[in-house]
Order: C-alpha cells, then sequence, then structure tokens
C-alpha cells in the first residue's frame, strides 16, 4: 500500500502507511505520540441567501420566468428564472481546517449546485493571511438545486441554470465561506483524525443506465476529528456520491436537499454520542462520482426521510465504533490539464433518438469557445493513507470506478473521489457512455476524451511516486 508524496518538501519523500495494526505500535491511548496529532478546526456559516434570489440547477420551463426574460425589471434578483420564496432548509458553507506540522488542508463545502474557478481563486485570495493558497485549499459544492443562483460568471450557465451573476450576490456567498473558513481556524485544536467506512441501501439510483439502477458507489467515507481535551468528536467530512436534486423542480424555496438533511442527521448522531454536549459538531458533504447518480423519489418528504435513513444506517453499521486513527500527515500536489476546446453535440443531444440528426450527426460537434475555459486544475491531496483526488465537475459512476481501479493498480488502495471540486466543467462519461447520448453524455462538453485526459494526468502524477 502506497501514500502519495510531495517531492517538493524534502522531509516527505515517502509517507508510511498506518493500518489498523500499526496504530498500537505509536504510544499513548490516542493513537499517536505528539508530533503525529494534528490541529483541527471545523466550521459552519449559515450564508442566509435573500428570498428573492433565484434558484440554481435546473433549465425546466417550471422554473422560468414567462417570456425567457424579465423585460420588466420585475424581479429585482432575477433575469431568467423565478425568485425564490422562501426556505426549506439552512443554506451553509461548512470548512474543515487540518494543520499537521508544516502543512496546512482547508476543505471547504458550500451548498451550492457548483463552485467555479474563480470562486475558488477569490477564495484563495481572500484567505491569504492565514497561510492558505490555491494548492493547500479544495473547495466543493454540494450540488443542491435549490441553493442560491447569480454566482457564476458563465454566461452559458448563466442561461441554463443558475441566472445572471450578481455581484452583490456573489460578494455575500463568498463572505460567508470566508467567515466559516476563519472561525474553523480560530477553533485550531489538538485532535487525532479518524476514519471508516460503511455502505448504504437504497438512497441511490443510477439516474441515466436505466439497464443498471443499481449501478452507482454506494460507499460514504468518513474523514473525522476527536479533540483530545475532552474526547469530543468535532465533526469531519463524509464523501458520498449523491445528486442534490430530491426536491420537486417546481419548490421554489431555498434547501440543501438531501445533501444538507445526510449533515443535520450525521450531526445529531455525533453530538449524542459525545459524552458533552457544549459543542456542535459540523459535518461538510462532498460529493463523489454523481453524474448519473440521483434519489430514488424526488420529493420533500423523500429528502428529509433519506437523510434520517442515511444516519441510522450509518449508526447500525457502527461508523463510529470502526473508526481508526489515521497518520494525519499531509502531502499535496496540483497540476494543470488541458481538456481542449469544449463543443456541443446535437447528435448526442437528440431527445428523438430516431431522428435524422441523432442517426446521421456524422460527429458534428459546435464549439463553445467563449462559454468554457479549455482547461482546468487538480488536486492530489493525502492525508495519512487517505488519498483524495479531486475532479471539477459531475463524473458518472463508472468514471469514479475507473479512477479508484486506475490508483489502486499503482498501489493506492484507499482513494477517495471529490467530485464538483475547484471547478466546474460540467459533465464526464465514458466511451461508451457518451456515445449512448444520454442527458450526461450531451453535457460532456470535452467528449469523453475529457474523462481520459484527466485519469491520464492523475496517473502521470502518481506514477512518479511509485
Amino acid at each position: 500500500m502506497k501514500v502519495f508524496s510531495n517531492r517538493r518538501y524534502s522531509n516527505v519523500r515517502r509517507l508510511t502507511v498506518l493500518g489498523v495494526g500499526a496504530v498500537g505500535l505509536l504510544v499513548g491511548a490516542n493513537g499517536f505520540t505528539q508530533e503525529h496529532v494534528a490541529d483541527v478546526g471545523i466550521a459552519a456559516v449559515d450564508i442566509e441567501p435573500a428570498i428573492g434570489i433565484p434558484l440554481a440547477g435546473y433549465s425546466s420551463k417550471l422554473r422560468r420566468i414567462d417570456g425567457f426574460i424579465d423585460w420588466t425589471n420585475k424581479y429585482p434578483e432575477s433575469r431568467y428564472f423565478k425568485p425564490s420564496t422562501g426556505r426549506h432548509s439552512a443554506i451553509r458553507s461548512k470548512s474543515m481546517v487540518i494543520r499537521s506540522g508544516d502543512r496546512l488542508l482547508v476543505f471547504v463545502s458550500v451548498d451550492l449546485v457548483g463552485v467555479e474557478a474563480a470562486m475558488f481563486r477569490d477564495l484563495a485570495k481572500r484567505l491569504k493571511s492565514l497561510g492558505v493558497t490555491e494548492d493547500n485549499l479544495i473547495v466543493s459544492g454540494t450540488h443542491t438545486h435549490s441553493g442560491p443562483g447569480t454566482v457564476s460568471r458563465r454566461f452559458g450557465l448563466q442561461i441554463v441554470a443558475v441566472d445572471a451573476f450578481r455581484r452583490k450576490n456573489y460578494n455575500s456567498i463568498l463572505d460567508k465561506m470566508q467567515m466559516s473558513v476563519e472561525i474553523a481556524f480560530a477553533r485550531l485544536a489538538s485532535a487525532d483524525l479518524l476514519t471508516s467506512s460503511f455502505e448504504t441501501s437504497g438512497i441511490q439510483r443510477n439516474k441515466f443506465r436505466k439497464n443498471g439502477e443499481g449501478h452507482y458507489d454506494n460507499t460514504a467515507k468518513f474523514l473525522l476529528a476527536r479533540a483530545r481535551v475532552n474526547g469530543q468528536l468535532l465533526g469531519g467530512i463524509v464523501n458520498y456520491a449523491l445528486h442534490g436534486n430530491g426536491m420537486p423542480v417546481d419548490d421554489m424555496r431555498f434547501s440543501s436537499d438531501v445533501l444538507g438533511q445526510i449533515e443535520i442527521n450525521l450531526e445529531r448522531v455525533i453530538a449524542e454520542n459525545n459524552k458533552a454536549n457544549h459543542y456542535k459538531p459540523v459535518i461538510l458533504f462532498m460529493n463523489g462520482a454523481e453524474g448519473d447518480v440521483g434519489n430514488p423519489v424526488r420529493t420533500e418528504e423523500a429528502v428529509v426521510s433519506d437523510g434520517i435513513r442515511f444516519a441510522e444506517q450509518a449508526v447500525e453499521a457502527g461508523f463510529i465504533e470502526s473508526l481508526r486513527a489515521i497518520n494525519p500527515v499531509i502531502s499535496l500536489r496540483r497540476s494543470k490539464v488541458r481538456l481542449g476546446i469544449p463543443t456541443y453535440s446535437p447528435k448526442n443531444c437528440a431527445e428523438d433518438k430516431k431522428s435524422f440528426i441523432a442517426r446521421r450527426g456524422l460527429g458534428l460537434k459546435i464549439p463553445l469557445l467563449f462559454l468554457y475555459p479549455q482547461s482546468t486544475y487538480i488536486t492530489v491531496a493525502a492525508v495519512g493513507d487517505i488519498l483524495m483526488l479531486t475532479w471539477p465537475g459531475e463524473a458518472s459512476t463508472q468514471v469514479g470506478f475507473d479512477l479508484h481501479d486506475a490508483v489502486h493498480g499503482l498501489g493506492y488502495e484507499n482513494s477517495w473521489f471529490l467530485g464538483l471540486a475547484n471547478d466546474y466543467m460540467a459533465y464526464f462519461t465514458t466511451q461508451e457512455e457518451y456515445t449512448e447520448g444520454k442527458y450526461d453524455s450531451c453535457s460532456s462538453l470535452f467528449g469523453w476524451k475529457g474523462a481520459e485526459k484527466i485519469r491520464a494526468r492523475y496517473l502521470e502524477m502518481l506514477a512518479n511516486d511509485s
């Protein structure tokens, strides 16, 4: 088994993997000697978006303004989509800061449909004084389809799903994201890092692969922190693949969807487990390869009940009892990937698969040169024996499985897929899926080669450490 190393630092050429059996070799009942203990801070801040800001996530007519554009300026916050009407659940920014020796790793999970590279860069700039850079920051949108819109600078996305860019809304959300990180820094305290996982049942379905509705990754993975001073679980990250589209499309209330309900119910379970209750645990939901993974039932009631069921299944599986300590040594690497010219494929997007364009499209592709960039960045972050791989958009289940298999083949046995992280470059599918012409293949703007290029770059980065 291997753990990624960072060649920029001579003192960490190769990290030692510490499995369950190795923990006892390091002195102390808490798992590790002092030099192996991290400082961890976790916090959540309610973004409190103003009612009237449109929701982001759907292009459906049920959400669009009559006449497509608000020509009369009837809605001060909207141009293409109907204004929000209320709040179903809190829209939050959640942050986890891990400081180990001279290394820093900052996670942010925010209840948005996605986070573009511009927002990622802007947040990194705001946090520079704390030692945060683009290299040690991972920002992920939960992918709720009922979070606030108007925060994308990309015109194509504005028209399709998120509405026109509003600087004041963007800055307000960025303020709250910054605040959540700053509070997490203020809470830094000595803690052990712990991990566990379990398999869920009945909470996912494959939305597009009709012959394989059970084709999804049902493993939920945890990275939690336990305070050394009192033994309380502070919260942490849950990594799981699920679309945030459980709320009805025509429900115009802000909602963190089932993703937020998973967070809330896990926080409740952890709080009940703690001996003292003065500290409220915080859970960051960070999505996986969810491009084709949705909810079996899409109703408000199912959103709430699925969040409860997820937590119940976690408890039944003993996710707290099975936590094992990991060595909090951190290593990081970031790399640029050129994806090529984004295009629109009429053949793949034809709803009538018997139509002339679907049958005789001959590979016609329309370039979208000014709607999307041609390159993006990916990050490899290792915490102990956990290898985290960011993905700049929505990947299909098979793309996720293929990446896991590829890095496992290099000896990295505990890999996490962090989808919708640090950028949003639409969907990614395999070659076979791309030719199917489903919604996700239509929205794969870089074709099936886009996923291949990212996977190849990861293998190149990791092979250098073999």
